[in-house]
């Protein structure tokens, strides 16, 4: 860097002290924005990991979730075929009882017979009615499931997003650095030059 002070037409003790300023402005300039730098680039990885593990564990969260709902759903329907099967049994029973039972007239015996097949059916359509209420709040719950993992993984984002700007504000450029040399240079042109004479009349 010492042309630049026989650039600028500082010569002798003032030129050498421009240089070292202007040196050491330039050393300090870049030891500081690759302090900075990496100090950006450990920002942005911690919060790209903080966002990946956030994301990761919504899915887990979800298929978790989901799991359980279609367990709680089969065992539903399971539970409901078992109970119109118990209804169907009775109904049969119920049948054969009114057909071995003797002293009834067949006119009876056909009205026992209706209403014990309509008790069976209004029965079974409670169990379906039920059974479909089910159903439908499995969907709710789906989509309840859907819209918190969602969420969750909007908030990884975020992380991801509030991390990479604010390593992009602490990022230096070269061209900062330059800057701030420039600038600290003609600070100490400024305070030099004009007692350039002075200074090297000490010598």
């Amino acid at each position: 860097m010492c042309f630049v002070a026989g650039a600028l037409g500082l010569v002798g003790t003032a030129g050498n002290l421009f240089n070292a300023s202007l040196a050491l402005s330039a050393v300090t300039g870049i030891a500081g924005a690759a302090a900075k730098n990496e100090q950006a680039r450990q920002t942005a990885t911690y919060a790209y990991q903080a966002a990946e593990a956030t994301a990761r564990s919504a899915d887990a969260a979800m298929i978790r979730q989901q799991e359980a709902t279609n367990s709680r759903l089969a065992d539903d329907r399971k539970i409901t075929a078992q109970k119109k099967q118990v209804r169907d049994i009775e109904r049969k029973q119920a049948i054969g009882k009114i057909a071995a039972t003797e002293g009834k007239s067949g006119r009876l015996a056909t009205l026992l017979t209706i209403d014990a097949e309509r008790n069976s059916a209004r029965m079974k359509e409670v169990l379906t009615q039920e059974l479909e209420s089910a159903e439908e709040q499995y969907f709710r719950d789906v989509e309840q499931i859907v819209a918190q993992r969602d969420s969750r993984r909007s908030q990884a984002t975020d992380i991801a997003n509030r991390g990479y700007n604010q390593a992009q504000q602490m990022y230096q450029s070269p061209l900062s650095v330059i800057a701030n040399v420039a600038s600290t240079g003609l600070g100490a042109y400024t305070a030099i030059s004009p007692h350039q004479a002075a200074i090297n009349a000490n010598d």
